[in-house]
């Protein structure tokens, strides 16, 4: 064999032993049900949990993730939890939430707390949000809070 066929021989040999059959793992979340307190559950109707975003242990940890990973925000210093602290019951002490590069906001971030009883699917305190997952694009795109970029 000439040294230009044992070549072309070898990179089709190895073309086809580098391809593999591998199946793609299909992705199945672990549903995760939200423990209520007795009392919550034996005098209050059930939580809100959207039929078409069911909780999962897979979409909690990663929601968790997101709320104290600063990336999201313009120039990755300001997450969620900058203003909504667990430690200050998921919100701040100060009258004025403090935004992105120290901006002051035009109020004081809401609590996060038994947000799955908002029978009304109204967020923020005008209301101004229709559904959690709405909410969630409003904080990191404006100006005074996170100053980030995500497409709808």
């Amino acid at each position: 064999m000439n040294y230009y066929s044992l070549h072309t021989l070898l990179f089709i040999m190895f073309i086809c032993f580098s391809c593999t059959n591998e199946t793609v793992e299909q992705y199945a979340p672990t549903p995760l049900a939200l423990k209520t307190p007795k009392l919550f559950s034996e005098n209050i109707i059930a939580p809100v949990i959207p039929s078409n975003n069911p909780q999962t242990v897979e979409g909690v940890r990663l929601g968790k993730k997101l709320f104290f990973d600063p990336i999201l925000s313009g120039n990755n210093t300001q997450a969620c939890a900058s203003c909504h602290s667990p430690k200050n019951a998921f919100t701040d002490t100060s009258r004025f939430s403090n935004g992105i590069d120290g901006r002051l906001g035009l109020r004081n971030a809401m609590p996060l707390f038994n947000l799955a009883w908002n029978y009304n699917e109204r967020f923020f305190w005008d209301g101004k949000s229709f559904s959690l997952e709405h909410q969630a694009f409003i904080p990191v795109t404006d100006p005074l809070e996170m100053k980030s970029t995500w497409p709808m």
